[in-house]
């Protein structure tokens, strides 16, 4: 016969049988309520600099710059363990924001809990995100030149504010077609 629990990770109601009495609603809840408040991915942390340093996470990271770690088979973010290690469960919906840009940072004074157009606001002020910056022609040319001369796709973007998205699209034709002359 079902029966009513509460979740020990989030405090969300959930139905089981009582014959298999459960203590979490699903296997995220169950990894993270694994997860002690002195956990050996906490001590991997470098946080030599003090507590207004960025706390660099040494180990693993997603392949976007954000730290990871496993725990009991799922892939948690460092930065959003730390948070909650700190102030509790991120509410549903919001993300864990970086006030120091440094994707690595696991400092818990470093992060706040924010919504999506937070974090695109906080990118935009930053200079991280270029919200649909046009480049002239001329700009285009340049660009094209200084590719030619063998400078990276990187570089590029951030010395014209624009994205490597923006950079790719020019260089392959996609956007500031080169007009060929008619013979």
């Amino acid at each position: 016969m079902p029966r009513e629990y509460v979740c020990e990770t989030c405090g969300d109601a959930f139905m089981a049988r009582e014959s298999r009495p459960r203590r979490f609603c699903g296997r995220a809840c169950a990894a993270a309520g694994r997860v002690p408040l002195i956990a050996p991915w906490f001590e991997r942390i470098d946080r030599s600099g003090g507590p207004d340093a960025c706390w660099e996470w040494p180990g693993a990271d997603n392949g976007a710059g954000y730290g990871y770690v496993r725990i009991g088979g799922k892939a948690f973010l460092v930065h959003r363990l730390s948070y909650e290690r700190a102030n509790g469960r991120v509410p549903d919906g919001l993300l864990v924001l970086h006030s120091c840009d440094n994707r690595r940072c696991c400092n818990p004074a470093h992060l706040r809990a924010g919504d999506y157009s937070d974090n695109m606001r906080d990118a935009v002020e930053r200079g991280r995100h270029h919200s649909g910056k046009r480049l002239t022609q001329e700009q285009a040319d340049e660009l094209r030149a200084l590719r030619a001369e063998g400078m990276t796709l990187g570089p590029l973007a951030r010395g014209f504010g624009v994205s490597d998205s923006t950079v790719w699209a020019i260089l392959t034709n996609k956007r500031y077609v080169i007009e060929k002359e008619h013979a």
